[in-house]
């Protein structure tokens, strides 16, 4: 029975490459200098992918005119089902994405990560100092982000 999932296994593998490219993926060598302190970029990132994620969850059922806009926060908080967690998820990843990114704003400017020598195949990436600049010049439309919907408090009783 194992020598059939083996061949259906590397056929698969043949057709498209995902067990490949999974495996380059997952067990790439990671640099010994490497720590707890370099993952804020990607803890960045995800947390960006929640608040879209939920954003277009949230936005499916609330209706932001004057008139609906109580109503349809009181269907998303009572009625629908996870609404109230699907609220709190990008209620508090706005905050905890705001925090993240200023840490590793803050991390990429005392590790000098922005300047040369840069490791790995670099031929296709922008320069450090453009992606810098690139980096800073967003906070502010993140932080507004965060900040508008705040009219509508977590706490919200009903």
């Amino acid at each position: 029975m194992r020598a059939h999932w083996n061949r259906i296994n590397d056929w698969l593998d043949h057709r498209t490459g995902v067990h490949t490219a999974v495996r380059k993926f997952l067990y790439e060598d990671i640099p010994a200098s490497s720590g707890w302190h370099q993952v804020f970029g990607s803890v960045g990132l995800f947390l960006f992918l929640v608040q879209a994620f939920t954003g277009a969850l949230l936005a499916f059922n609330y209706a932001p005119t004057p008139g609906d806009a109580y109503n349809s926060l009181r269907y998303i908080l009572t009625e629908l089902t996870g609404g109230r967690l699907m609220r709190g998820l990008h209620h508090w990843g706005a905050s905890l994405m705001i925090t993240v990114v200023v840490l590793h704003m803050i991390q990429v400017f005392l590790f000098g990560a922005y300047k040369k020598p840069r490791f790995g195949s670099t031929a296709w990436r922008r320069p450090r100092a453009t992606n810098w600049f690139r980096k800073r010049s967003s906070i502010p439309s993140k932080c507004s982000k965060t900040q508008w919907p705040s009219s509508l408090p977590l706490p919200f009783s009903l």
